[in-house]
C-alpha cells in the first residue's frame, strides 16, 4: 500500500516539476526577448533613432514670433576657427546662398560658419553633434527646395533658433525613454534570471528525485534454491 502511494506521489510529483519547469523556461524566453531591443541599442548594434529638429514646414506653420533676435553683433562674436563638420559645413553654405540670393544682409560665408561653430560649442553636447549636422542638413534643403515668400534675415534666425529649440526638446524627450526603456529591459532581465534559476532548481529536484529512486536497494523475491543441480 505503501509503495503504491509512493509511486502515485512521485508521478504526481514528475507532473507538477514538468509544468513548473515549463513555465519557468517560457518566463525566461518571453523576458529575454522583450528586453533584448534596448540591451541592443545600447550597445550600439543596430544603431539609433537620430535625433530630428523642427523643419521648415512646422516653423512656418507655427507663425512663430520671437521677442529674442540674434543680431549681426551676437552672430559675429570671436569664435575658435576650428573646421565644422561636413554636414554642418555644407548647411552654412546653403543658408548663405539663400540669405543672398534673396537679398538678405549677405554675410560673408565666414560669417555663416562663425554662427554655426557658436551654435555647436555652445548649445549641442559633442554627443548629438553628428545628428545635429544631419538635420540641419535637411532643413537647408527644405529652405532652398521652398517657393513660398523668401525669409528675411530676423526669421532665418528665428528658423535656426526654432530648430534647434525642437532639437534639444526631443534629444532630451528621446534620452528620457531610452532611460525609461533601459531600466524596464534591466528589470526583465532580473526576472529572467531569477525564472531560470527556479528552471534550474526544478530540473535538479528533478534528477535528485530520480537518482534516490534509483539507489534504493532493489527488493529480490525469495524464491527457494534448487538444490537438485
Amino acid at each position: 500500500m505503501l509503495t503504491r502511494l509512493e509511486v502515485a506521489y512521485l508521478a504526481t510529483l514528475r507532473v507538477v516539476l514538468l509544468i513548473a519547469a515549463t513555465i519557468a523556461l517560457l518566463v525566461t524566453v518571453g523576458a529575454a526577448v522583450t528586453a533584448l531591443p534596448a540591451l541592443v541599442e545600447m550597445v550600439g548594434i543596430a544603431g539609433h533613432s537620430p535625433t530630428r529638429g523642427g523643419t521648415l514646414r512646422e516653423f512656418i506653420e507655427s507663425n512663430r514670433i520671437t521677442d529674442v533676435e540674434a543680431s549681426k553683433e551676437d552672430a559675429t562674436e570671436p569664435v575658435e576657427k576650428y573646421p565644422l563638420p561636413d554636414d554642418v559645413a555644407e548647411a552654412s553654405k546653403a543658408f548663405a546662398r539663400y540669405d543672398s540670393r534673396n537679398g538678405g544682409v549677405q554675410l560673408e560665408q565666414s560669417k555663416w560658419d562663425d554662427i554655426f561653430r557658436s551654435l555647436l560649442t555652445e548649445k549641442i553636447p559633442f554627443s548629438q553633434q553628428a545628428d545635429y549636422g544631419a538635420d540641419l542638413l535637411r532643413l537647408s534643403r527644405q529652405l532652398e527646395r521652398s517657393k513660398g515668400r523668401p525669409l528675411s534675415d530676423e526669421r532665418l534666425f528665428q528658423l535656426l533658433d526654432y530648430h534647434l529649440t525642437s532639437f534639444i526638446s526631443n534629444a532630451q524627450a528621446q534620452s528620457s525613454a531610452n532611460s525609461a526603456g533601459l531600466a524596464s529591459s534591466m528589470s526583465k532581465l532580473v526576472l529572467a534570471g531569477g525564472a531560470f534559476l527556479i528552471f534550474v532548481l526544478v530540473l535538479f529536484s528533478f534528477l535528485f528525485v530520480k537518482i534516490e529512486r534509483n539507489l534504493r536497494p532493489q527488493q529480490v523475491s525469495a524464491e527457494p534454491l534448487d538444490w537438485s543441480e
